[in-house]
């Protein structure tokens, strides 16, 4: 899933359309896909500076 399609909705108010219980999912689907991008992003930058080892 990209970063802006689980992000955008939430900015702009269309998120579940009036149904909290949408809001929230959507809201969480976004906070997971940050997490997971952050994830991937401190991996790359470990894997680049040549520590051994992984996360």
């Amino acid at each position: 899933m990209a970063l802006s399609t689980a992000i955008f909705p939430i900015l702009f108010g269309r998120a579940a359309a009036g149904d909290s219980g949408g809001y929230a999912r959507t809201l969480l689907r976004a906070v997971k896909t940050v997490l997971l991008v952050a994830l991937k992003l401190i991996k790359e930058t470990h894997n680049r500076s040549g520590v051994a080892g992984g996360i």
